[in-house]
């Protein structure tokens, strides 16, 4: 039993880390983007060298009791370094039971330069179903008058050259589709960093993924894409009914028909930043809803590598219990375990470099070890019921 046992970790062990090294290597690939010396979109004679309509942007937050957060996130989108009549605001209210709406109108109020509105699903003809966001922003699109749709989150924050460098990014590439960076903000408490530590990680192996040509995810709190490629691949037709995946499955939709045009922008000006989850439960939460929609990719050997790592784990766990009685399990443990370190460190150094977050790696190895029971936790967990979210149960 012990040989099998021991087998079965190792080559497990052998093949994750072997799978580390390759975001690590797709992640090498992406090379900072430099934009070429424009540091000011209101600069008019750099904007006079560029096609209008290809720099015009419609900016779509979907908001469901996010009055505390609202003001700020909106209040850096109007402070962009960028042509204010070059992009719109469109914010969908998802049936907040706060003062989001409230807030909103008066901000908008309060500044009458820009092209901001206000969609409130309470108003339009929406049905109860499961995906209320996908909803929020197909009825933004429709609403939309700019050839570009940048999607984000309520309580995101961004520097004032996020959109100038997407601008420039998208000149330069003839993108379709391009992923942007977001971060976790810092914070001195464990739990924070540990649930930065991972979604660092995420985000790198998101950017890697997309470099080496095989996608497997994105994050719809900073995405960019061509409107008329939304109507082209139908939106979100062939998911409506799954709550998350309003970046992901949009972005395997986009890459099967323009696989040459689908980018990672790595570029710090271009991230940003969101809040950690300020408890376990709304932890668990979040992350159910992310394990939910493992089980819809069509591109099946995403589901094939999320179930080897999870098998992984559950070999790690079994060496650790075994280990107890048996000190040669522990020593397979202790093997296996130290090739997910070497591999986990070596791809998680470089992607702390461009986020400026190496002092996560302190806490690489008490993350590592908890995320085993977390790992196995969730993948079973998240597959199974539904969960509540921002107040409303989800099935």
């Amino acid at each position: 039993m012990f040989a099998i046992v021991a087998i079965i970790t190792l080559i497990f062990a052998i093949l994750y880390a072997l799978l580390i090294f390759n975001f690590r290597k797709g992640w090498n690939k992406l090379n900072i983007f430099s934009t070429k010396e424009i540091t000011s979109r209101k600069d008019a004679k750099a904007l006079s060298e560029i096609s209008e309509s290809d720099l015009s942007f419609s900016i779509i937050i979907s908001a469901r009791n996010e009055a505390p957060n609202i003001k700020d996130c909106l209040g850096d989108i109007i402070a962009q370094d960028y042509l204010s009549q070059n992009f719109e605001i469109i914010v969908v209210d998802d049936f907040s039971e706060d003062e989001t709406a409230t807030v909103i109108e008066q901000f908008a109020t309060e500044n009458p330069g820009f092209n901001m509105h206000l969609i409130k699903m309470s108003d339009q003809p929406v049905k109860e179903n499961n995906s209320f966001k996908k909803a929020a922003i197909t009825l933004a699109i429709g609403e939309s008058r700019n050839p570009w749709i940048i999607t984000s989150d309520a309580d995101c924050r961004r520097g004032a050259k996020w959109l100038a460098t997407i601008a420039a990014f998208i000149e330069e590439n003839h993108a379709v589709m391009v992923s942007a960076p977001v971060c976790l903000k810092e914070s001195d408490d464990f739990f924070d960093q540990a649930q930065s530590l991972e979604f660092m990680g995420l985000v790198g192996i998101g950017g890697g993924s997309i470099a080496l040509k095989n996608p497997n995810m994105c994050n719809g709190a900073n995405l960019i894409y061509k409107k008329d490629a939304f109507l082209e691949v139908k939106g979100f037709k062939g998911n409506n009914e799954i709550a998350s995946g309003d970046d992901e499955f949009l972005m395997h939709k986009m890459f099967s028909k323009w696989p040459d045009k689908i980018f990672f922008l790595k570029n710090p000006e271009a991230i940003v930043y969101t809040k950690p989850e300020t408890d376990l439960s709304s932890f668990i939460q979040q992350r159910k809803r992310w394990v939910s929609k493992s089980r819809k990719y069509s591109n099946k050997n995403i589901t094939a590598v999320l179930s080897g790592a999870w098998l992984f784990h559950l070999m790690l766990l079994i060496c650790l219990v075994a280990g107890i009685f048996d000190w040669k399990y522990l020593v397979v443990f202790c093997i296996a375990f130290g090739l997910k370190l070497m591999a986990e460190y070596t791809f998680l150094k470089k992607v702390s470099d461009f986020f400026n977050r190496e002092k996560l790696l302190g806490i690489l190895i008490p993350a590592a070890f908890l995320y085993i029971f977390y790992v196995l936790f969730i993948g079973i967990y998240g597959n199974f019921g539904g969960y509540k979210w921002k107040g409303r149960r989800v099935i």
